[in-house]
């Protein structure tokens, strides 16, 4: 049941930290690895695959509690920042049997973490009766279905041998998750369900609207770094981005509404709503505000190529469910400030992990987080009071990182030349 106390300003500052360990914690540190390859990445990636692998299901005869889905990436995300760390849960689990230890101390652990981090009324809201759930099976097969994406990937620049062997394991894991309808048909490698996660994940051989005589691939979207021509000694990527302002829109929709069905449809939304960028590239806000009518004209040929290169590629029921989640979908107009709001504020955190790595760029302060603030006192776009809070800590943050440097600045603009 929700309250008040599950979000407070210190359970989002918890939330703030897991992302930010999240966004620095590197995966497949056993192989030639790359740094898109991190953690934060492959929560979004999970996330993703989790909806539609449960959109299948549903449509196949399963009862879906959709609520449960973004607590369990939630408790995930905690387990993973705080309990597993970059070791294999095999790994842990081979350790606890050996010493006679019950594998259910992983599970016993998490939660106390998550309480200890925040709140008994948090960790309650999150993790009651989740790990007997349908709902943290989907997510447990998403992530071994992610993880063969991610191997896919790095098959190009790695041992094919050592890749095959992974693939077999992780496929034999699978098995246990037979019975969810759509395991199968999403970890078959040639199938065209495992052709739309690499899109959703690296956008490596699609076609481009109608331009595939002149172009042949895609950006990828976990290389995205979206602070790229700053100094950002953190990469923060696209696709990680998602997972970000999902986890910032679920809790102010819990705050501003205290509706979980609400909260729940905005991680939907939020979770893909950077899907176009794949095909575009990572568009600076101020080059689109810098010509007018390219906003709308960008967002009509945007649509154009997820109808060609996504929507026609899935059955209507599952095309229909990713459209309509959509942030600037008729279904979320009413949502739209909010939605924004957790799109921004993400941005905020990443400009303060930027600052908390050591950058004195001053863009992320007087550009990025001053045009947000800026948005949010004229109301078009809102944060309910404690994420509003959350927005403000980040602020005084950044200021005090660049105090110097922006007087500085500004002496200089005042100096005549």
């Amino acid at each position: 049941m929700f309250n008040k106390k599950i979000v407070t300003l210190k359970v989002l500052l918890v939330i703030n930290e897991v992302i930010k360990r999240l966004n620095r914690l590197p995966r497949w540190t056993s192989m030639d690895n790359k740094p898109p390859y991190n953690e934060l990445n492959k929560q979004a990636l999970d996330s993703n695959i989790a909806c539609l692998l449960a959109k299948y299901a549903e449509a196949h005869g399963k009862t879906i509690i959709w609520e449960n889905l973004p607590k369990v990436a939630i408790y995930r995300a905690f387990q993973k920042a705080y309990i597993f760390f970059d070791t294999r849960r095999e790994t842990i689990e081979a350790v606890l049997e050996v010493g006679g230890i019950p594998k259910s101390v992983i599970e016993e652990k998490t939660i106390e973490v998550i309480k200890e981090h925040t709140n008994e009324d948090f960790g309650d809201f999150i993790c009651e009766g989740l790990n007997s759930s349908y709902e943290m099976r989907i997510f447990k097969a998403s992530r071994r279905i992610a993880n063969l994406v991610e191997l896919k990937e790095l098959s190009l620049s790695n041992n094919p041998n050592v890749i095959e062997k992974k693939f077999r394991q992780i496929i034999s894991s699978l098995e246990q998750y037979s019975d969810i309808p759509g395991v199968l048909e999403f970890s078959n490698a040639d199938g065209s369900y495992f052709d739309v996660l690499l899109q959703i994940s690296s956008q490596r051989n699609i076609n481009r609207f109608n331009y595939t005589d002149v172009f042949s691939d895609f950006s990828i979207l976990r290389n995205q770094n979206r602070w790229a021509v700053q100094m950002a000694p953190i990469n923060c990527s696209v696709l990680g981005h998602e997972i970000d302002a999902a986890t910032w829109g679920y809790f102010i929709g819990l705050e501003a509404f205290g509706d979980e069905k609400i909260a729940t449809s905005m991680w939907e939304s939020l979770l893909t709503h950077d899907q176009p960028e794949a095909y575009t590239n990572d568009m600076p806000s101020p080059f689109k505000k810098l010509i007018p009518g390219f906003r709308p004209a960008l967002g009509k040929y945007e649509e154009k190529l997820l109808q060609v290169n996504l929507y026609d590629k899935l059955p209507d029921f599952m095309a229909d469910f990713i459209q309509s989640n959509m942030m600037d979908a008729p279904e979320n107009k009413h949502l739209f400030p909010y939605l924004k709001g957790a799109d921004y504020l993400s941005a905020d955190s990443e400009c303060w992990r930027q600052y908390q790595m050591g950058s004195r760029d001053t863009y992320f302060y007087k550009n990025a987080m001053l045009d947000f603030e800026n948005e949010l006192k004229k109301g078009t776009y809102i944060l309910p009071p404690n994420c509003k809070r959350l927005h403000d800590y980040f602020m005084r943050y950044a200021f005090a990182c660049v105090k110097d440097f922006l007087e500085l600045e500004a002496e200089l603009e005042n100096e005549e030349i």
